[in-house]
């Protein structure tokens, strides 16, 4: 990894150095000018008698000649300032008007030239021994220094400096520009690289970063107002020890703020920085142990409750909503306050916010049940404002919602599959099947000169055209069952496709001796029908009448308007016992005849009840004894009509002309 500078340590160490160097330079720079501004050298030309550095030296001076006045040791004043350029006078001031009135010490001028700086009133408080009284006695003090200042004390020093901070006045103010920008260049400098560590890749935390923020920002106050309090305890009139101790607490406060802006900055890159907090730490412990003692305490009032039947806990509430009431009813009546039916108000009005509460919420349930009544899977109870017993009962009709269609979805899924096995199977079957026809046509064409040989023959062709058929009709029984047979819907009158049906079928009925007797109005049964679907109905039902119906005996077809049904009815007599159910004998591969002696697979019924509810109809079966009755209803269509050539029709008399020519092609044969 490529090494960067400015994230190695003895780039910040250098970068903090200069930083706190550059901050004396500003703090010199910044004094001087806010010191001229003070005294307006800008303006003015500057007065060192008038200036703040010789005022403070002169309140000093002043200080210690009234502590010599006061102890009356004036002689060794006198000789302290003998060679200074401080000089004074004292004079006692007339209490009854201020002036005045007598000179009691006076530091002699001489010949020299001086300034009188300023004036100075204090009282000392004495004894009068006649009187036996404390007395108070004002005094004035009248200060004087040489005009030019001599060398030899510290006023020729105070001067000296003074004239070289006026003199470099305005190079201070340059000197406050250059270095405030240096300072931010180099804080700029240390907040990007704080955080980062040479050879590692990505912001990180040093040791300082390390320590939990809220410690390191109560040690920085900590410190911080130690040093403010050390400050306040040792400035004095001394002005360059104030100056000297403004300097150190700068500086102090500056590496404090360096360093926490630092951590802070590498705090912040790394992320999350609040959670180094001791508090933020003991917030969360007290927070999860509060949440877990809510929890526990939530848990068992819920458990104490569900102990209770909601009727109970009704009752309860009721009663409590009662013991309220009453208890507020007479203290308003004892206290004769409106607060009393205040609260009474409040009350009510809760109790009619719960009850409508209440009753949205059952209304919600009230209509999810109403949805899953009607079969709408897809309808989802909105839970969100339930509560209680209320919530439980909606999630619980969501997961019956939600188990009702998982059961469908598997079904539709398992019926599809289904349907898809019986045609591939069926595809399968019908391919060698369809080989085996067409040779056993071919061998029915070749002389054959044994009688047996043409019965094998026949034979053969006999099971095969059984078997082509039971293939057809499962397939067709599979379709139908899944619903994927195309439907074409249109005007169909039932009682005349059901007498060209029975028509169509007069020779085999004949055949097992079968007499059909049909009964249907001479206005016809219009109904809304595929009239392709329906033959096919009409179809199976006759081939399993032919099949299975008692020879000798009659077949009842009527064709009926019965409300707003159409209501088709087909009666046989069974010529085996009907000993299963209706329902039994819906199902398909099931036959009447439980020896299976006659024809048949067993599918006719269930093709045709699948193809009657494809249409919109009611397949129905009735057995009673050895009478075995259908029954299909379907919705009527209107008055009679015309079919137009485009209808179900032109499809029945196609199928009326192919099932005649294969019966002319059997009969030549």
């Amino acid at each position: 990894m490529k090494t960067k500078w400015n994230h190695t340590v003895w780039a910040r160490f250098l970068a903090f150095i200069l930083a706190i160097m550059v901050t004396v330079g500003l703090f010199a720079c910044a004094l001087v000018v806010i010191w001229g501004i003070n005294e307006n050298w800008y303006l003015e030309e500057p007065d060192f008698y008038e200036s703040w550095l010789c005022r403070e030296a002169v309140y000093e001076d002043i200080n210690r000649v009234i502590n010599h006045f006061d102890s009356d040791a004036m002689d060794s004043c006198y000789t302290r300032y003998a060679d200074s350029n401080f000089r004074f006078t004292i004079r006692e001031l007339d209490p009854e008007n201020g002036r005045p009135k007598a000179t009691l010490c006076a530091d002699s001028l001489g010949n020299m030239e001086a300034v009188h700086v300023l004036d100075y009133y204090f009282d000392i408080y004495g004894y009068d021994e006649a009187e036996d009284r404390q007395t108070l006695t004002a005094y004035e003090l009248s200060v004087y220094l040489r005009d030019p200042i001599h060398t030899g004390d510290k006023y020729y020093s105070f001067r000296v400096l003074f004239a070289q901070l006026t003199h470099f006045r305005m190079q201070a103010v340059i000197g406050c520009g250059v270095f405030l920008v240096l300072l931010v260049a180099l804080y700029v400098f240390l907040l990007c690289s704080a955080g980062h560590k040479n050879g590692v890749e990505g912001p990180v935390l040093l040791w300082q970063d390390k320590i939990p923020l809220d410690l390191y920002l109560a040690a920085v106050i900590g410190v911080g107002v130690l040093i403010a309090a050390v400050m306040f305890q040792f400035v004095g009139y001394n002005p360059f020890a104030t100056v000297a101790l403004l300097l150190g607490a700068v500086l102090l406060y500056m590496i404090l703020f360096l360093a926490l802006s630092m951590t802070m900055a590498a705090r912040f890159k790394v992320g999350k920085w609040w959670r180094s907090a001791l508090t933020w730490r003991i917030s969360c412990w007290a927070l999860r142990v509060i949440r877990k003692c809510v929890v526990l305490l939530r848990d068992l009032l819920r458990k104490m409750v569900q102990g209770v039947s909601l009727a109970w806990r009704w009752a309860l509430g009721y009663l409590l909503f009662c013991v309220v009431g009453a208890s507020l009813a007479v203290f308003g009546v004892a206290d004769g306050s409106g607060f009393a039916a205040f609260l009474l108000l409040c009350l009510g009005t809760l109790g009619l916010a719960v009850i409508c509460i209440t009753a949205l919420q059952m209304k919600t349930l009230k209509t999810g049940g109403e949805a899953l009544a009607r079969g709408i899977l897809d309808h989802k109870v909105n839970t969100t404002n339930l509560y209680g017993d209320f919530r439980r009962h909606g999630e619980n009709l969501n997961r019956i919602n939600e188990g009702i269609s998982n059961a469908v979805e598997e079904r539709i899924k398992s019926e599809r599959f289904k349907t898809e096995l019986i045609t591939n199977v069926s595809h399968d079957i019908k391919t060698p099947l369809t080989s085996i026809i067409n040779y056993i046509d071919l061998l029915k064409k070749e002389p054959q000169d044994s009688e047996t040989v043409r019965g094998y023959i026949d034979v053969l062709d006999r099971q095969s055209q059984k078997l082509k058929k039971l293939t057809e009709d499962v397939v067709e029984a599979s379709k139908a069952a899944a619903g994927v047979i195309p439907v074409n819907l249109a005007p169909t009158d039932a009682a005349e496709l059901m007498h060209q049906c029975v028509g169509e079928f007069a020779e085999r009925l004949e055949k097992s001796r079968i007499t059909p007797l049909v009964s249907a109005p001479q206005t016809g049964v219009q109904i809304l029908a595929d009239g392709r679907l329906l033959w096919r109905v009409f179809d199976n039902l006759l081939q399993n009448v032919c099949k299975y119906a008692l020879p000798g005996t009659r077949v009842y077809l009527d064709a009926a308007v019965s409300g707003a049904d159409a209501v088709i009815t087909l009666k046989n007599i069974s010529a085996n016992p009907l000993n299963i159910s209706s329902e039994e004998l819906m199902e398909r591969f099931v036959r009447g005849d439980a020896s299976r002696s006659s024809e048949g697979s067993g599918l006719g019924l269930s093709i045709a009840r699948s193809l009657t509810e494809l249409q919109g109809g009611a397949f129905d079966i009735g057995l009673d004894g050895d009478l075995f009755k259908v029954i299909l209803r379907f919705p009527i269509h209107g008055d009679r009509v015309h079919l137009p050539p485009e209808n179900g029709r032109q499809e029945v008399m196609a199928i009326f002309a192919r099932q005649k020519e294969k019966a002319q092609e059997k009969t030549e044969k």
